[in-house]
């Protein structure tokens, strides 16, 4: 499954993060806390970490991505000849008269007419540097954040979504480059990452050009032809972009991208997803973005991905979500990130009613008929790639040895295709034998009784006819006749009397969230 495998990039990023050298040159990023009396934005008393390198911070519309970016941005203070590209920073200038920009809070967070200002909030930033950790927090008090110079040295490149305008539609850039004047300055990409862009966009490029003036940048490119940012698609253009303040940004730098996946087609976001990983490997830097993207948060390893959402009137954050989570959480349908494989709708409704409501929303269970048909089930979602993962649940009248037989048996010499199993309590009793066994005590007979709302004599007095039934499939029928109650309807009320706590279910339970928490 995406994300649980990781590559060799992706590993030796991971133990980077884990262990950083002690002689890093920029402290990391590792922690954003909101708290104070008031909140910024949607976010308040919350605490964002960065467990790897590349980060890609997902969630619905107004949960509080863009906020964190900015505060990712302001979280240091870059260095004086630092080169702040295409952003809404403003030009500062030093009674010395020296150029210098550098991320200020009112960059990002501008206070409109009749708005209330977040007077009381207060941001935490916490860092490694030379191995050891410190903190910075600004308070917003009247008009004041805070001391930017207070905020530790790094390079910091961020790259908004105004980067997807086309170049013809914005009259600077037009003013400055339909007839570029002496002041235009000259960069061009170097063959390894024209190599980059090639891979992105499946285009080999002989030439790739910067040219830079006003703070603004003017791509141009040569394949078969030349051509400007006036004449070029806007996935190119953003992907021209983010490769260049890659290669701009210095050893352990920081790059801040809005909604990375913007005007790129399924293909190049993989693609792209993967230069990220490789370039913060070879230089040591941290990216953190935004995406609602599904394919480029699968193309991610699981700790680099943060999901936000709306929760109780608050947001809050889940760390290391698998793809398929966030994207229910983003679309409202389920993504089913685990299929289990059981024999009949008894089991589906015992495992169902075991289970929590965290982890029955993130699965589905599928009824396939015989045991043996279970595992050839199985088999074909492992043969055929089907999204997720799958577990096989046999019935308690099944031994780890028939089915291991059984997997032989469909998988032939393809040893990877081994689905996961567990059966099912009983001790060779089917699930409705299983349960009926259960009912003889005390605990749950009264929780049948309370399912069924009748007092504990009449449980009783049910229970025994359905344990005279020759045929376990006539239990739910039995009850049902005796109740007024629809046969589905009895199976749901069986199943739940035993299945809420019952402590042979324990195993099942937990390989159950192991296979969902991988």
């Amino acid at each position: 499954m995406p994300g649980r495998n990781l590559s060799n990039d992706e590993q030796h990023l991971l133990d980077f993060w884990e262990s950083p050298p002690g002689n890093s040159r920029c402290p990391l990023l590792r922690a954003i806390e909101i708290g104070g009396d008031t909140g910024l934005r949607s976010l308040k008393g919350i605490r964002i970490p960065f467990n790897y390198p590349v980060t890609a911070i997902c969630g619905k519309n107004g949960t509080g991505k863009s906020t964190v970016l900015a505060l990712a941005a302001l979280a240091f203070h870059t260095p004086a000849a630092w080169y702040v590209h295409w952003t809404n920073a403003r030009h500062r200038a030093s009674r010395a008269n020296e150029d210098r920009s550098y991320y200020i809070f009112p960059d990002f967070f501008v206070q409109g007419r009749g708005e209330a200002a977040p007077n009381g909030v207060e941001i935490t930033w916490r860092y490694l540097s030379q191995g050891a950790e410190a903190a910075t927090t600004f308070r917003k008090r009247d008009r004041n954040w805070g001391r930017y110079s207070a905020r530790p040295v790094r390079e910091v490149a961020y790259s908004p979504l105004s980067r997807v305008l086309p170049a013809h539609e914005m009259n600077a850039v037009r003013g400055a480059f339909s007839n570029p004047g002496p002041g235009v300055t000259r960069q061009q990409f170097d063959e390894q990452y024209r190599g980059y862009l090639a891979y992105v966009l499946g285009t080999n490029y002989q030439a790739v050009t910067i040219e830079k003036t006003n703070r603004l940048n003017f791509s141009s490119c040569s394949t078969d032809i030349t051509y400007s940012a006036f004449n070029m698609g806007g996935g190119e253009g953003c992907v021209i972009e983010l490769l260049f303040l890659l290669m701009k940004l210095p050893p352990f730098g920081l790059l801040v991208v809005e909604e990375i996946e913007s005007c790129l087609h399924p293909e190049a976001q993989v693609r792209l997803a993967e230069i990220m990983i490789k370039v913060a490997r070879q230089k040591k830097i941290q990216v953190i973005c935004s995406t609602h993207s599904q394919v480029f948060l699968d193309a991610l390893p699981r700790q680099a991905r943060l999901l936000l959402l709306r929760e109780n009137n608050g947001i809050v954050l889940v760390e290391n979500p698998s793809t398929r989570f966030a994207v229910y959480q983003m679309t409202g349908e389920i993504q089913p990130e685990l299929t289990i494989y059981c024999e009949d709708e008894v089991a589906t409704v015992l495992i169902n009613e075991s289970l929590t409501y965290s982890d029955r929303r993130r699965l589905r269970i599928v009824d396939v008929g015989s045991d043996a048909t279970v595992i050839k089930q199985a088999i074909c979602h492992l043969r055929g790639g089907f999204p997720g993962r799958c577990l096989c649940v046999l019935d308690g009248d099944c031994t780890q040895q028939q089915v291991r037989g059984w997997i032989e048996s469909e998988r032939g010499a393809d040893t990877e295709l081994t689905p996961a199993f567990e059966i099912l309590p009983g001790n060779n009793l089917s699930p409705e034998r299983w349960v009926l066994s259960q009912l003889a005590y005390e605990d749950y007979r009264n929780q049948f009784a309370d399912q069924l709302g009748c007092v504990r004599d009449q449980a009783s007095e049910h229970l025994t006819e359905m344990q005279v039934e020759i045929d376990h499939h006539d239990v739910a029928y039995t009850l049902g006749r005796r109740t007024g109650l629809d046969e589905s309807d009895c199976v749901r009320r069986l199943m739940r009397s035993v299945a809420r706590n019952h402590p042979a279910l324990a195993p099942l339970k937990a390989r159950i969230a192991a296979l969902l928490g991988e």
